[in-house]
């Protein structure tokens, strides 16, 4: 008895535990598909003098409206590890927990990216292309804020609310047509009688016969001669 009882919590167990580790499986996280705001770029650090400058140094990157002067429409400050001739890549926006903001593009109008390291002259500033500008396409995944899905038509009606309803029409549509008529058979009639169906498909002549329009034109005849004759 004590075999059987502990076959069936085996089983169960066996049976619960796919279950359960489902059950502690995190849920996906929504944000986990949205698309970083980060932009890669490429520089090389240099001195005052204009010398590569390796190792770790602070750079200071600012975007502006114009290729020169005015204020910098938005700034950032990062730690790069340039290598021994000065060369480095970093993510704009990294520092940033939203990463660039997608307003700077939203114009269309020309960026430019002025880049100072270790608080030092800033260099010539570069104009961003394509690539930032992108940022901007984000807004196809919504039509004014909404998704594609709230744009929807209403689903069509299946195909068995669609038959019904053919069905529906097809009986208010009238009396059907009446089946094909069947070869109609006679074997033969007298002159001035009227037909007589015998069968669906015989006739034959009646004992009623046309005379009348024989014996007016008989009397149109005779009044004629007496007139002559008068």
């Amino acid at each position: 008895m004590k075999t059987i009882r502990f076959s069936a919590l085996a089983l169960f167990t066996i049976l619960a535990f796919p279950l359960f580790l489902n059950a502690q499986q995190p849920a996906p996280s929504a944000t986990a598909a949205v698309v970083p705001r980060l932009v890669s770029f490429s520089g090389t650090a240099v001195t005052a003098q204009g010398k590569p400058l390796s190792g770790t140094a602070g750079v200071t990157f600012c975007i502006y409206k114009n290729q020169t002067d005015g204020a910098p429409l938005w700034m950032e400050t990062q730690t790069i590890q340039a290598d021994s001739k000065g060369n480095y890549t970093t993510q704009l926006g990294a520092t940033k927990s939203d990463g660039l903001p997608v307003e700077l593009f939203a114009s269309g109008e020309a960026r430019w990216l002025g880049v100072r390291v270790n608080g030092g002259e800033e260099q010539p500033r570069v104009m961003l292309l394509s690539v930032p500008y992108a940022l901007k396409a984000g807004d196809a995944a919504t039509i004014g804020g909404l998704p594609p899905s709230a744009f929807m038509l209403a689903a069509a009606p299946s195909s068995a609310g669609a038959s019904t309803s053919g069905d529906a029409v097809s009986s208010n549509a009238g009396p059907s047509a009446p089946p094909p008529a069947s070869a109609v058979t006679t074997s033969g009639g007298t002159v001035n009688a009227l037909p007589l169906w015998t069968t669906a498909t015989n006739v034959q002549s009646s004992a009623i016969t046309q005379t009348a329009e024989l014996e007016y034109r008989s009397y149109e005849r005779e009044r004629s001669e007496f007139d002559r004759k008068a």
